[in-house]
């Protein structure tokens, strides 16, 4: 069993960038061949004040909770000569943040009781990751909007960036309550959206495509 705990100024993977990350970890490890495994022993925390990752922002001092979970684990490929990479999958606890997006003049405020997040990382790859959460919240100050029971599903290849956005109840400016369906592409500063909102009570749905540089 390890304890692990560390403060840094900063901490960095490829355009991926933290600003004072401190993590707050117990650990049991083993070995699966060549590759060091590593086990939450107990919940944990990492950390951070802000956080870029690409164009994504989070502008907010957050905390993730890595929860002690069979799921959870970090595999550290103790060779150095080849392409085997460094992986991670964990359960994370909840979560609230501000996330501030490319053409949105304010953050998005998301809170989420758990989900899910994964990654790799290769001597020759960008830092490749995805996150799954349900039943999350998300609010917009301006206009006023938010939606509720959200699945959100996050991934990030080569440095492009995929959301997903589901809702059943999204609420905004005294309308009636709608069910949204969204998907948005960031490339580099490039940002791409397709949504559609459906309003039962009027029968109706909109439809948008927009694009942002």
């Amino acid at each position: 069993n390890i304890d692990m705990a560390a403060q840094l100024k900063a901490f960095a993977v490829g355009a991926n960038q933290f600003k004072s990350p401190a993590v707050d970890l117990g650990w049991q490890f083993g070995f699966d061949g060549d590759r060091l495994t590593l086990q939450p022993s107990r919940d944990g925390t990492v950390k951070f004040a802000q956080a870029s990752l690409g164009p994504v922002k989070l502008n907010k001092a957050t905390t993730l909770t890595l929860k002690k979970n069979d799921a959870s684990r970090f595999v550290y490929p103790l060779r150095a000569d080849d392409e085997e990479p460094i992986e991670g999958a964990f359960v994370l606890g909840g979560l609230a943040t501000d996330v501030a997006l490319p053409g949105l003049a304010q953050p998005v405020k998301v809170t989420a009781p758990g989900g899910n997040f994964t990654f790799t990382s290769t001597p020759s790859t960008l830092f490749d990751y995805t996150l799954d959460a349900k039943n999350a919240t998300i609010a917009l100050a301006q206009p006023q909007a938010d939606a509720q029971n959200l699945q959100i599903s996050l991934k990030s290849t080569g440095g492009k960036i995929d959301v997903a956005l589901k809702s059943p109840a999204i609420h905004g400016a005294g309308a009636a309550p709608a069910a949204l369906d969204a998907k948005a592409n960031l490339t580099g500063s490039k940002l791409s959206l397709n949504s559609k909102l459906s309003l039962a009570t009027a029968q109706a749905s909109l439809t948008a495509n927009v694009s942002y540089d």
